[in-house]
C-alpha cells in the first residue's frame, strides 16, 4: 500500500493538460477543505475575539511568506531552473544559492518581527485591547515558523514541478489545511489558542 502511494507520488506528468487537470482538481479540493476548516473554526471559536486574534497573528507571517518565498520560487527560481535543467550541476548550485538567500532573508525578517512584535502589533492592530494584543504577539511569534516550513515546501515544489511530479505539489495545500484542522481538534483542547 505504502509502496503504491510512493510510486504514485513519483509518477512523472509531462502533458500540460494532465498537469493542469491534476492541479485544478486538487486546488478545488483544497478550497473545499478550507471551507470545512473555516466552519470548524466558527464552530470551535465562534465569531469572536479568539478567532480575531488568530487571524491577526496569522497575517504577518503569511505576508512574510508571500513577499519573500513565493516571489523567489515563482519569479526567480522556476524560470532559472528550467533554463539550467539540462546542466544538473549548475541547477544544483543555483538551487543552493537561492535557498541560502531566501532563508537568510526570512531569518533576518523573522528575527526583526520576533524582536519588535510588541510594537508592530500595537501599530497594526491598535483597535485590539491590551490583553488581545498580548495574545496576538504570542501567537505571532509561534507562527513565525510558518514562513520557514512553507518556504522550504514551496522551494522544493519548484524542483518537483520542474521534474514533472505535480501530485506531491498538489497535495501540499490539502495537508496544510488538514494540519490546521488537526490542531483545532487535538491541540486546542490541550494548549488553548497556541495549540
Amino acid at each position: 500500500m505504502v509502496r503504491r502511494f510512493v510510486k504514485l507520488l513519483e509518477r512523472e506528468i509531462r502533458g500540460l493538460h494532465q498537469a493542469a487537470y491534476l492541479l485544478g482538481v486538487f486546488a478545488l479540493l483544497s478550497q473545499l477543505l478550507a471551507l470545512v476548516r473555516d466552519r470548524i473554526f466558527a464552530a470551535t471559536f465562534g465569531a469572536g475575539e479568539i478567532l480575531d486574534i488568530y487571524y491577526a497573528a496569522f497575517r504577518i507571517p503569511d505576508f512574510l511568506f508571500v513577499a519573500v518565498v513565493s516571489f523567489a520560487s515563482l519569479y526567480v527560481l522556476l524560470p532559472l531552473l528550467s533554463e539550467k535543467a539540462e546542466r544538473k550541476e549548475e541547477a544544483q548550485a543555483l538551487l543552493s544559492s537561492v535557498f541560502t538567500v531566501v532563508f537568510s532573508a526570512l531569518a533576518a525578517l523573522s528575527a526583526l518581527v520576533f524582536l519588535f512584535a510588541d510594537g508592530l502589533v500595537a501599530i497594526v492592530y491598535r483597535e485590539l485591547n491590551a490583553a488581545a494584543q498580548e495574545q496576538v504577539v504570542v501567537l505571532l511569534r509561534i507562527m513565525l515558523l510558518q514562513p520557514f516550513l512553507l518556504g522550504c515546501s514551496n522551494l522544493l515544489a519548484s524542483v518537483t514541478q520542474l521534474r514533472g511530479r505535480f501530485l506531491l505539489y498538489a497535495l501540499s495545500p490539502l495537508l496544510y489545511n488538514l494540519g490546521i484542522i488537526a490542531g483545532v481538534w487535538w491541540l486546542y483542547p490541550l494548549w488553548g489558542i497556541a495549540g
